[in-house]
């Protein structure tokens, strides 16, 4: 079993800045590879290249 982290739905753009604010996007890429990350909707587009918050 995997431990995972889950965002769903909402606006995108909302959710970037709070994972951005939170320090939240810059915690995702020092997760253990164990960790599973889920996102519907916002929460799978909140961490594209494109519009995400791990975008420079």
């Amino acid at each position: 079993m995997r431990d995972s982290v889950a965002r769903v739905g909402g606006d995108p753009m909302y959710l970037c800045h709070w994972m951005r604010e939170s320090g939240f996007a810059d915690l995702l890429p020092t997760l253990p590879s164990e960790m599973v990350y889920v996102g519907v909707s916002a929460g799978s587009m909140a961490v594209t290249a494109s519009l995400g918050a791990l975008s420079p």
